[in-house]
């Protein structure tokens, strides 16, 4: 049985011209959003996904690039002065060799 958000769903991504598709929809999540697309339930909705991508891990060097310039966006004017290589070098402490950008986020600013 079709939920209302089914219905929702093929409604909107039906909306096209001749030429081409009048709407497009983005979805934006976490990992397990895509392990929730591959569902049995979803089939339909997998069909319609043009393009799938993820992020992968930042490594040091990005993630130094990602807290200043996260910092200098902020209005920090020496980001460097605030966040120096050990304390960039702590944010990274973990098991794995790199650090998905939502994790160096929380790790700096709760």
């Amino acid at each position: 049985m079709r939920t209302t958000k089914d219905i929702i769903v093929r409604l909107l991504t039906n909306l096209e011209t001749e030429d081409e598709k009048l709407l497009q929809i983005l979805l934006v999540g976490q990992p397990e959003l895509d392990d929730k697309l591959d569902s049995v339930n979803l089939r339909q909705l997998k069909q319609r996904i043009a393009l799938r991508s993820h992020l992968l891990p930042l490594d040091s060097n990005e993630t130094k690039g990602y807290i200043l310039r996260r910092l200098q966006l902020a209005g920090c004017t020496y980001p460097s002065a605030l966040f120096p290589p050990e304390t960039i070098a702590a944010v990274r402490l973990k098991p794995a060799p790199s650090l998905p950008p939502a994790d160096a986020r929380r790790r700096c600013w709760p």
